[in-house]
């Protein structure tokens, strides 16, 4: 039996320290809809998760947290009660807060069991499981009326489960997505799920880091583990050392079969001898163990409208968006290293549309030069550090290079794809827009997009703020509202320094 899945509206993620991550639970049209999109408590309000994955816990340096803030009766999201979780929140002995697992490094909603109390998938992808270091593992934390508790369902997951010996240096768990029931719904064995994880170090077939994606799918109440890298057969691309297949990862609805696909980054692949220009690769139906083949996609690949240069690192970043129904989907897929004219390092987003009736191909590309799209491409912007797709096909993309009244001071740009001229950009500059643009701060290191369920909002990390040393998140109403902004104070002792940043 297959069983339609809804796509979870993925937002977060990028290079190099914590990660801010906030993708919320898209309703479905039967099963799943029992609760509202992103409510861990099941209380009818939007809540929010921001992971911290450098912060101490339990005397343990760099093990990772997630601060969950719940939504209350103000009807916005995340204004309520903040809490802390880590690894050991919940009932799973394999749960254990260590030393350097960067417990949150990738984050993800879904409600997977269809209870309507959405769940948390966090990976930590540089645990020390036995024998293998930084092999990395993956928590499901199960959302229940108490909000995340010690009692609650937890559920750990490693390579061991997929079929595949735990390796050092793996990484298991560097990205991850999920993808909730559409169909008949149950509890607590639900009909239909999806979580694809990312292990872009694994090797394969003596191939360094080429890199592995796993994907566990749930199917009448029973799990099944698919393990997918380059030599997979009907998969594009073929695997070669350092590739990173799996750097990145999102699901969607990318044709009208009525199955599951997803976008897999490949940063580091070789385009004939342009050294890591990157790709994309298609899967098409990743639900079970019936794939039904790979399409790698370059920017040398037909309709793309840009051209495969060296180290542009095309797929870095990959976010995906699909309607309730399935019938429209988008997805994203960054460069953030390309060069636009003279501006080395300026970055772009290529943008992928799947019309009704029809197959996810290519669309235009978003840089700063880009007609209607406001800004000026400049060395070392990094646009497309981070980007997420929301409701209305709206695209929060990160720039965290952005040269401001401060060098580095970073920007976040909204735009929606239905008119990329109506864009707008905020920095700590932007006039309502809490705290002050500094020198280094990065804003746009991470965003995300929350489609609360009395509020759609738009996220900035700021990891490096300078008046906030542990860093803070800028939060922006949608289509129009008052920017605020949350810090990690007032919900628990032994702070990082990098809330509200980045993970890849």
């Amino acid at each position: 039996m297959r069983t339609p899945l809804t796509v979870a509206a993925v937002g977060l993620g990028l290079v190099v320290s914590s990660l801010l991550v906030t993708p919320s639970a898209q309703a479905g049209a039967s099963g799943c809809d029992t609760g509202v999109p992103s409510d861990f408590n099941g209380d009818g309000f939007s809540d929010v998760a921001v992971a911290n994955s450098t912060a101490s816990e339990a005397g343990q340096t760099s093990a990772g947290r997630v601060t969950v803030r719940y939504g209350d009766a103000d009807n916005r999201v995340g204004e309520g009660v903040a809490t802390n979780v880590r690894a050991d929140t919940g009932n799973d002995p394999g749960g254990i807060v260590q030393t350097g697992a960067r417990w949150g490094f990738s984050l993800v909603t879904a409600d997977l069991d269809c209870d309507g109390f959405t769940d948390l998938v966090v990976g930590a992808p540089l645990f020390d499981n036995i024998g293998a270091v930084d092999s990395g593992t993956v928590t499901v934390l199960y959302g229940e009326a108490a909000g995340f508790v010690s009692t609650s369902r937890q559920d750990v997951m490693i390579s061991d489960d997929f079929g595949r010996t735990r390796a050092t240096g793996d990484r298991f768990g560097y990205s991850v997505d999920a993808v909730e029931d559409l169909g008949q719904g149950g509890t607590p064995d639900p009909d239909a799920y999806g979580i694809i994880i990312g292990v872009p170090y694994r090797d394969t077939s003596g191939f360094t880091n080429s890199g592995a994606v796993a994907v566990r799918t749930a199917l009448d109440g029973g799990n099944i583990g698919t393990w997918i890298d380059e030599t997979t057969p009907g998969v594009g691309g073929g695997a070669e050392a350092g590739d990173l297949f799996g750097f990145s990862v999102a699901f969607g609805f990318f044709d009208d079969n009525s199955t599951v696909d997803a976008l897999v980054g490949v940063p580091s692949e070789d385009v004939g001898s342009i050294d890591d220009a990157g790709s994309v690769v298609r899967l098409d139906n990743v639900y079970g163990d019936e794939l039904d083949g790979g399409t790698a996609i370059t920017q040398n690949s037909s309709g793309v409208p840009d051209s495969a240069e060296a180290s542009d690192q095309f797929g870095r970043v990959v976010d995906a968006w699909t309607s309730a129904t399935g019938a429209n989907s988008r997805a994203v897929a960054s460069a953030p290293y390309e060069n636009i004219g003279s501006a080395v390092n300026a970055g772009l987003v290529q943008l992928f549309d799947k019309p009704s009736g029809g197959s996810l191909g290519p669309g235009i590309a978003l840089s700063q030069n880009t007609s209607g799209v406001g800004g000026t491409a400049q060395t070392n912007d990094y646009f497309g550090s981070d980007v997420a797709i929301g409701p209305g096909y709206l695209t929060a993309i990160g720039v965290p290079g952005q040269n401001g009244s401060e060098v580095d001071s970073g920007l976040i740009q909204l735009v929606p794809l239905a008119n990329v001229a109506d864009d707008t950009s905020y920095t700590q500059a932007s006039s309502g827009v809490p705290g002050t643009a500094n020198a280094g701060e990065k804003l746009g290191s991470a965003v995300g997009i929350i489609d609360g369920a009395s509020e759609d909002v738009a996220l900035a990390g700021v990891p490096a703020d300078v008046e906030n040393a542990d860093g803070l998140v800028n939060v922006f109403p949608f289509p129009a509202g008052v920017p605020r902004s949350w810090l990690p104070t007032g919900v628990g002792g032994g702070f990082g320094d990098a809330f509200g940043g980045q993970g890849r």
